[in-house]
């Protein structure tokens, strides 16, 4: 099971960096973020030095669709088409060459795997989620006949809202399940722009099932962008990968991240830490249970936070470091429960909630007060959607 990084802006040497170090086993390629000649110049770069890399490319054809558009480079590549309406994909003729166009480009890259292009859609059974299977199915036969191509993840790109439905998910998994590809590329698109771990448990519910059912049950390759500190759950019913990137836009997907900015203040700075199963503020959250002298109780231990454990707000906490220290924490959480059965694995998963859940309680006794996406709702609905997932399961 692997870690790997979501290519954005600003990539300087962050990437190499990271797999340097160990902490990422993979790239997922950004077009909207790169030219096409840097793009092509960087991956050659990354193969040639990291040769056994997982590298993908996500062509990111679902921008084609979202209206008002900050599409970056993305016009620069021959498959993007700006402005894309329903009406665009009545014809199979425009579906088949959108198709080409995507997984031609593809093939003149180093990559490990061919992303097939695709839509969002927000339910199961809404028209965009079938123009997303008539993408995946002419994908599918089209690679079949490219001789020497990579594999073919099948990409989803889908709304959180989706996942409420466990019916109409039930239906989409039947038909996907018999594709004749090596696995999926998966995006799920948040429904709070605010960074956050929480989720409705019968969600995360749900999204614990496709991946078991698509990973476990028919032996699929899963792959899932942009997933951060929710990853490790999913590692633990059967994903290959979950990424994340540097900003909190790569961390978490939205599409405000392709739409004209509507300001807002710049991030604070963040201190992930595995022991909370979160990423809390360092002023004033980590700094109070400093200064409650529980400090130790949520440091993750990383070559990095060293630095943290005496008076965290004149800590030199660069960038840099905080984003090496959330690779190198999110990796050893995923290591942590990503070995044994399945049975095994939850397990570990349920002794790291329950682990959490009282060091959030002996800080609420130290009058450690956290804001409302750094607190512990999350651990209960982690707690709740893996319960609920066994007793459906039978695992």
């Amino acid at each position: 099971m692997a870690f790997f990084v979501q290519h954005g802006y600003g990539k300087s040497d962050k990437i190499t960096r990271g797999i340097q170090a160990g902490h990422l086993q993979g790239v997922i390629m950004s077009p909207r973020d790169e030219d096409p000649v840097n793009l092509q110049s960087y991956v050659a770069s990354l193969r040639q030095e990291f040769s056994n890399i997982p590298i993908i490319f996500d062509t990111q054809f679902y921008v084609t669709t979202v209206s008002p558009v900050k599409e970056g480079n993305l016009s620069s590549y021959p498959y993007y088409h700006a402005g894309l309406t329903r009406g665009d994909f009545i014809a199979p003729a425009d579906i088949g060459r959108y198709i080409r166009e995507s997984i031609d480009y593809q093939m003149q890259l180093p990559l490990s795997y061919l992303v097939s292009p695709t839509v969002l859609f927000d339910d199961f059974q809404d028209p965009w989620s079938q123009i997303a299977l008539s993408m995946a199915q002419e994908s599918i036969a089209y690679q079949a006949n490219l001789r020497g191509a990579p594999p073919l993840l099948i990409s989803l790109v889908f709304s959180e809202t989706a996942l409420r439905s466990a019916d109409r998910m039930g239906e989409f998994l039947d038909i996907i399940s018999v594709f004749q590809a090596a696995g999926f590329y998966i995006i799920l698109r948040r429904s709070n722009d605010h960074y956050t771990t929480q989720m409705d448990s019968s969600t995360l519910q749900n999204l614990l099932y496709m991946t078991y059912a698509l990973a476990e049950l028919n032996s699929f390759e899963v792959i899932y962008g942009y997933t951060d500190i929710m990853g490790i759950l999913l590692h633990v019913v059967g994903a290959a990968a979950t990424a994340c990137g540097w900003f909190n836009s790569l961390r978490q997907f939205s599409l405000s991240r392709f739409q004209p900015s509507t300001g807002g203040r710049p991030a604070r700075d963040r201190y992930t830490s595995i022991p909370l199963l979160n990423s809390i503020l360092v002023i004033p959250e980590l700094d109070s249970i400093y200064r409650s002298g529980l400090i130790d109780e949520v440091l993750t231990a990383t070559s990095y936070d060293g630095i943290l454990r005496t008076d965290p707000a004149n800590a030199p906490w660069t960038k840099d470091i905080s984003y090496l220290h959330h690779w190198n924490a999110v990796q050893q959480a995923i290591g942590q429960v990503a070995t044994g059965t399945i049975g095994q694995r939850l397990n570990s998963m349920l002794e790291m909630i329950a682990r959490a859940r009282a060091i959030y309680a002996r800080l609420e006794q130290g009058a450690v007060a956290f804001e409302p996406y750094s607190n512990s709702a999350h651990l209960e609905q982690w707690q709740r959607a893996i319960q609920n997932f066994r007793t459906d399961t039978s695992i």
